[in-house]
């Protein structure tokens, strides 16, 4: 009898370890697959983090150059706006002098090209009014005659052969156009693919 239970402890010793084994293996394994996970997140995270530096500098490359398109915009807006108050002070002194000479025809603002930009009309100069009016200076000279075919043939030729003005990225805009395409593009964020593809 003594023997018999000594052989069945040693069984039930020798079951308790291979339990004991067991679960001693599964822990290693899962350490081991744990680990190997982390590494391959640290590997992702690595990558992830050189793309997310690429897009910021992607991000703020572009906001300084929208920064200097908006400030040449201004500068821009700013000499057109004075440019149509020059031409419209020079039409109403050209319709003035045609006025003075007996021409019935007129310089037109609509010939201007249309704008959203805010235009201040000429201040009205004013002049004294004579109950007798002036004379004419050349009461036998048809200025009509010399005015109105040059100023009907050259507002003819403007409205016909005036050429239609194209888009010119600003040198700034064009330099970082080129600048964008020579980069290195193994990852672009669709943003930047949006924009890239705008330019």
């Amino acid at each position: 009898m003594i023997s018999r239970t000594k052989v069945d402890d040693y069984f039930a010793k020798r079951n308790e370890l291979l339990e004991e084994l067991s679960e001693l293996e599964n822990t290693e394994k899962f350490i081991k697959e744990t680990a190997k996970t982390i590494d391959e997140l640290n590997k992702e995270k690595e990558e992830h983090s050189e793309i997310i530096q690429l897009i910021n500098q992607d991000k703020s490359d572009l906001e300084r150059e929208i920064a200097a398109a908006e400030t040449e915009k201004k500068d821009r807006e700013s000499k057109i706006v004075k440019r149509y108050e020059a031409l419209l002070k020079l039409i109403e002194s050209t319709n003035e002098k045609l006025k003075e000479t007996g021409c019935d025809i007129a310089l037109s603002q609509d010939d201007l090209p249309q704008t959203h930009l805010k235009i201040e009309p000429p201040a009205a100069p004013v002049t004294p009014v004579l109950s007798g009016g002036l004379p004419s200076p050349f009461p036998n000279f048809n200025f009509r005659n010399l005015f109105q075919p040059m100023l009907l043939e050259q507002l003819g030729s403007f409205s016909t052969n005036s050429p239609t003005p194209q888009f010119r990225p600003p040198p700034h805009m064009a330099a970082a156009m080129q600048h964008h395409q020579l980069k290195v593009t193994d990852h672009q964020s669709p943003p930047m693919k949006v924009v890239k593809n705008f330019l």
